[in-house]
């Protein structure tokens, strides 16, 4: 969870510089969009890792074990 935090710190001040070096630069084509999406899809997928996935209990290694021995 510590590692998800630093990572949105990371996406906020790095998309930031890229939104101004995008403004100061004649704002033509919405470049930045590429990377924040891309990169806020990637964070998506870590928070879901974190927050949204159930757990593996010792209930789900134990039959799975069970569905996997030869019969």
């Amino acid at each position: 969870r510590r590692d998800f935090s630093s990572n949105i710190v990371s996406y906020i001040v790095v998309n930031a510089a890229l939104l101004l070096v995008w403004y100061f630069t004649g704002r033509g084509y919405f470049w930045p969009a590429w990377i924040l999406w891309c990169w806020g899809v990637g964070l998506l997928l870590h928070a879901w890792t974190i927050w949204g996935r159930k757990p593996i209990t010792e209930d789900d290694v134990r039959r799975e074990r069970a569905r996997l021995q030869p019969r």
